[in-house]
C-alpha cells in the first residue's frame, strides 16, 4: 500500500509508472529521469 501512495504523490499518471518500477522476483526499481548534461565524464 506504501508503493501506491508513493506513485499517487509523484508520478503524473500513476497507472503508467515511470520513477517507481515493480521489479517481478525482486521489488521495487527507482529510475530518475535522465538528464542531458549532468554526466561529464572526466
Amino acid at each position: 500500500m506504501l508503493i501506491r501512495r508513493l506513485r499517487r504523490k509523484i508520478e503524473a499518471d500513476p497507472t503508467q509508472p515511470e520513477f517507481i518500477l515493480t521489479r517481478m522476483g525482486e521489488g521495487y526499481c527507482f529510475a530518475a529521469p535522465a538528464s542531458p548534461g549532468l554526466y561529464q565524464p572526466s
